[in-house]
C-alpha cells in the first residue's frame, strides 16, 4: 500500500480488499514450497523468507463438495498480480506454470493492471494525521447515523484500532468508550492484544461514535457479528468498566457493570488478586487532617486478649535509670495517656531531651510524653499488630487545615465520625504514605464509605452535600461515584453562599485584628514617652 501519507500503486486497494474479504477469518491450506536468503550471507542484517501457496475454497460452490484453488492465481487471473520472472536456476513454485497461464488470460481480457483505461481513483482521508479540530468535521456525520459500517485496520491495543470508514472514504483512529485494557508491559496486556487482533483485525464491524477526545480520537463502541466486543472484553477479564460521565451514556453501559462484576467474582485475568469488596462494622477513633481518620473494627477478639495481657502487668513502679529499659524509635512499649491515665500499646516515634512522641496503635491519636510514663512491655503483646487502620473517604478530597475550608472540614468530619460506629465498605487502599506504619497518619490506608445504620446518606456524600469536600477526578472512577458527582453538582449554589458568609466573617476578623494591633502600638508609644 505504500509509506503513510503516500497514494497507494494501482489496484493496490482492490488487491489488498481481496485478500481480506476472501481469505480473514476463513480456513486455508498452506503449503510452503522453499526458502530464499536475502542480503549478504556473512551480515547479520541478512534474512531468511518462506515462500509457499495459500489455497481456499472457491465461492458457490456446495460445501460438501468444495474444490480448492491458489489464491495466487485468483489475484493474478483478476489482473491484481504480475508473476515474477525467476531466473534459469532460481527456485520457484510448483504452480509457476499455472500462474503464467492464468497471467496470460488476464493480459486478453485486459483486466486490472493490464486495462488501457486509467485505474478507478479513491480519495482517501487519513483524519489519524488531522488535528481533532480537522478531524471533528466529519463528527456529525458519523454521528447522524446510529452505526456505521467500518473496517478494523489495525490493533494498537486491547481499546485502541485504527479504522477504515467506507462511507466517508476516511481513516480514523477509535477508542472504546469506559473501557480500558492493561497499558504495555503490565499483566495481560498482550493476551488483550492478541485476542482483538485475532477477532478485529482486517474484519468488517459497526461503529457507534459518541464523541471525540482534544486528540483527535473517536470515542463509541464497536460490534463484530452482533456482539458488542467491549462486554466481551470486560466479560473475560481483560479490561476494566471506567464509566467517564456516567454509564448511561455508555452503550450498554448496564451489561458492562454486569461483566465485570461477573469478572471479578470469577477473579479472572486482570482480578486474579481481587480482594472482595468488604464491610467491617468500625468505630472511629481518631480524625486527622483531610479526611483521614482511624478505625477499630467493633467486636476484635485481638482488642479483649490484649487488654487481658496488659491487666496482668505490674505498671505502678516507675522504672529507674538503672534498669535495662532504654527505648528507641519504633520500638513498641506501653504509654500512659495523659488525658485518663490508662496504659496503651504505643510506638515511640521520636526522642527529645528525655521526652517522647508517642503514638498509640490501638486508637490511632499520638502525643508527646515523659520517660517516667513509659514501660516496657512483654514480647507476645508487642508482636500483635495495631488495633487502629487509618482509613481516608474514597472518591473525596477533602482541604488540608491550612486551605481554604481546612478548618471547618476537620470540624464537621470530626463532629459527624469521632468515637461513632459505622458500616466501612472498602473501596480500595492507598500506599502513597508508605507500606509500613511509622507513626500517625503512616502506612496503607483503606479507601472506604462510611454508611451508618439507618441507610442514609454516607459520609462522603454528606461531605460534598455541604461543600466541604470535593469529587476525586484522579482516581479510579466507580459506578458509586455518579451519586456524589450529583451531590458536588447541588452543592455549588450552597458553597457559594459559604463562601460569602465566611469572607465576611474574615474581613470582620481582620478588622478587629487591625484596631487591636492599633491599641497595642498606642500603648507602646505612650509608654516610650
Amino acid at each position: 500500500m505504500g509509506r503513510r501519507g503516500d497514494e497507494p500503486a494501482a489496484y493496490a486497494r482492490e488487491a489488498k480488499e481481496m485478500l481480506r474479504t476472501r481469505l480473514i477469518g476463513r480456513q486455508v491450506n498452506v503449503q510452503m514450497e522453499y526458502s530464499r536468503k536475502f542480503g549478504q550471507a556473512d551480515l547479520e542484517s541478512s534474512r531468511v523468507i518462506d515462500f509457499g501457496s495459500v489455497f481456499v475454497k472457491a465461492d458457490g460452490e456446495d460445501e460438501r463438495n468444495q474444490a480448492e484453488v491458489n489464491f495466487a492465481e485468483l489475484l493474478v487471473e483478476c489482473g491484481f498480480g504480475t508473476v515474477i520472472k525467476h531466473k534459469e536456476y532460481d527456485e520457484r513454485s510448483r504452480y509457476y506454470d499455472a500462474l503464467l497461464a492464468a497471467e496470460t488470460c488476464a493480459i486478453a481480457e485486459k483486466k486490472g493492471l493490464h486495462s488501457s483505461k486509467k485505474a478507478p481513483v479513491v480519495h482517501m482521508t487519513d483524519l489519524t494525521m488531522a488535528t481533532a479540530y480537522e478531524a471533528g468535521d466529519v463528527l456529525p456525520s458519523l454521528q447522524r447515523t446510529r452505526r456505521v459500517s467500518a473496517v478494523v485496520e489495525y490493533v494498537f491495543s486491547g481499546h485502541r484500532f485504527k479504522l477504515y470508514i467506507p462511507k466517508e472514504t476516511c481513516i480514523i483512529f477509535f477508542s472504546l468508550s469506559g473501557v480500558r485494557c492493561p497499558s504495555r508491559g503490565e499483566p495481560y496486556s498482550d493476551e488483550a492484544i492478541a485476542v482483538m487482533r485475532r477477532r478485529l483485525m482486517q474484519r468488517d464491524v459497526e461503529i457507534e461514535v459518541e464523541t471525540i477526545d482534544r486528540n483527535g480520537t473517536f470515542v463509541g463502541s464497536i460490534w463484530e457479528s452482533g456482539t458488542n466486543v467491549s462486554v466481551a472484553l470486560v466479560k473475560a477479564g481483560l479490561a476494566k468498566y471506567i464509566p467517564f460521565g456516567g454509564s448511561d451514556k455508555i452503550q450498554d453501559g448496564h451489561l458492562l457493570e454486569r461483566a465485570m462484576k461477573d469478572a471479578k467474582t470469577k477473579k479472572l485475568k486482570i482480578w486474579e488478586n481481587f480482594d472482595e469488596q468488604k464491610e467491617l462494622k468500625v468505630v472511629v477513633t481518631e480524625v486527622l487532617d483531610s479526611g483521614k481518620f482511624y478505625v477499630r473494627t467493633v467486636g476484635d477478639e485481638k482488642s479483649a486478649s490484649i487488654q487481658q495481657q496488659l491487666a496482668s502487668l505490674n505498671l505502678e513502679e516507675a522504672p529507674s535509670v538503672s534498669d535495662a529499659f532504654n527505648p528507641k524509635q519504633g520500638d513498641i512499649v506501653l504509654a500512659q495517656y495523659s488525658a485518663d491515665n490508662s496504659w496503651n500499646r504505643a510506638r515511640i516515634v521520636n526522642m527529645r531531651r528525655g521526652n517522647f512522641k508517642v503514638f498509640y496503635i490501638d486508637y490511632g491519636n499520638q502525643e508527646v510524653v515523659p520517660y517516667s510514663q513509659l514501660r516496657p512491655l512483654i514480647p507476645s503483646a508487642a508482636a500483635v499488630p495495631g488495633l487502629a487502620q487509618l482509613c481516608s473517604l474514597a472518591h473525596v478530597i477533602v482541604p488540608s487545615l491550612e486551605e481554604e475550608f481546612g478548618q471547618e472540614a476537620g470540624e464537621y468530619l470530626s463532629e459527624c465520625i469521632l468515637d461513632k460506629e459505622f458500616t466501612a465498605v472498602i473501596e480500595g487502599r492507598d500506599i502513597s504514605e508508605g507500606k509500613f506504619a511509622k507513626g500517625q497518619g503512616t502506612g496503607p490506608a483503606l479507601m472506604v464509605t462510611l454508611v451508618t445504620s439507618d441507610d442514609v446518606d454516607s459520609i462522603n456524600a454528606t461531605m460534598i452535600r455541604n461543600g466541604l469536600a470535593s469529587l476525586d477526578n484522579q482516581k479510579k472512577r466507580s459506578w458509586k461515584s455518579r451519586t456524589l458527582r450529583e451531590f458536588q453538582q447541588d452543592a455549588k449554589t450552597f458553597r457559594r453562599g459559604h463562601i460569602m458568609i465566611i469572607t465576611s466573617l474574615i474581613i470582620m476578623r481582620k478588622k478587629l485584628l487591625l484596631q487591636e494591633r492599633l491599641l497595642a502600638v498606642s500603648d507602646y508609644d505612650f509608654f516610650f514617652w
